[in-house]
């Protein structure tokens, strides 16, 4: 078999992977497979922004799942002025809304804080001290440090909150998280320099009281 050959049956065999912009127009003709393999691609990061807010993994998944259906049932109105991924996005963060908004009216009713984020296991802040090590005084610094983190973001409000997990935690862009929780870009600049300003006044008093040891096990100097 010539060289030509093998590489002709190689492309041949080879699986066609499909733009998110091909899938939304074959998902828009109701191919339910096309838009399966959307839900594929960005499952994972949608549940994530959602459990990110929401701070209740059962919670969480319902409404990851409440945002494929509706973006199913909305496809057809979709436009490419935004990415695929920005759009469901924007669906993520209104159901968010909506699931906020419900939480403080059951609160208000029972008297009861909702979604206290001393007492769920979502953690929002869950590698940002960086990645695993076999040095326990290290680890035990790094989970003291995220779960600090993480309640730091949870009692952000919901703007702020929604800016931080988009930009530092999915990687999303200014314009994207402008598109997302539909402001301006400036807006959203503003938003994060408050939120991480907000974040330090939290963090710092804690940081400042760690034993040298323990800011040297995180990568910090010794006073």
């Amino acid at each position: 078999m010539t060289g030509a050959a093998v590489t002709a049956q190689s492309l041949q065999g080879a699986r066609v992977v499909s733009t998110d912009s091909t899938l939304v127009e074959r998902s828009r003709r109701g191919d339910a497979d096309a838009f399966c393999e959307l839900v594929d691609r960005h499952k994972q990061p949608v549940y994530s922004f959602v459990a990110r807010s929401v701070r209740n993994p059962a919670d969480a998944e319902d409404l990851a799942q409440d945002v494929f259906v509706q973006a199913f049932a909305a496809i057809g109105r979709y436009r490419s002025e935004a990415s695929f991924k920005t759009w469901v996005f924007r669906i993520a963060h209104n159901r968010v809304i909506d699931y906020a908004r419900r939480s403080r009216k059951r609160a208000a009713v029972t008297l009861e804080p909702a979604n206290d984020p001393d007492k769920d296991d979502m953690h929002a802040a869950e590698n940002f001290a960086g990645p695993a090590t076999d040095d326990p005084m290290t680890e035990l610094c790094r989970d003291e440090l995220s779960e600090r983190v993480r309640r730091a973001v949870a009692s952000l409000s919901d703007k702020l909150r929604a800016v931080v997990i988009l930009y530092d935690f999915e990687g999303c862009s200014y314009e994207d998280i402008a598109a997302i929780v539909g402001c301006p870009v400036g807006t959203v600049k503003s938003r994060l320099f408050n939120a991480r300003a907000e974040l330090k006044r939290k963090l710092t008093p804690y940081v400042e009281a760690m034993m040298p040891g323990e800011r040297r096990a995180l990568g910090g100097e010794a006073p």
